[in-house]
């Protein structure tokens, strides 16, 4: 389900969630609170960490895993829920397991 966003906070019903970051989406898949954060807020030259899994606490459950771990890589957006689908700044489409985060297949973006 998306969630509603606004610049760092994401309304996860019945209150808004604050980061310390800037929200591109969001996503809420059971329990799990799917946030891909802007990219343009990390470190540049190297793989960015903004696609992060939280619980109802807010308390992190994982960093989705990058495909490219020595290029400028980060996640874009949010293309299907089932499977958890997402494209990123290398060229590929994702299928992340909504567990871990870890990559499970990937194919080019069309």
């Amino acid at each position: 389900m998306e969630l509603p966003v606004e610049t760092s906070r994401v309304f996860v019903s019945p209150k808004w969630r604050r980061f310390s970051q800037r929200v591109l989406q969001a996503r809420q898949i059971g329990d799990t609170v799917l946030v891909i954060f802007d990219y343009m807020e990390f470190p540049i030259g190297r793989p960015a960490a903004n696609h992060v899994a939280f619980d109802r606490k807010q308390q992190q459950v994982w960093v989705a895993q990058n495909v490219d771990e020595y290029g400028a890589d980060s996640y874009l957006n949010f293309i299907e829920e089932e499977p958890l689908r997402v494209s990123n700044f290398s060229g590929y489409v994702c299928d992340l397991d909504p567990s871990t985060g870890r990559v499970v297949n990937m194919v080019p973006r069309k």
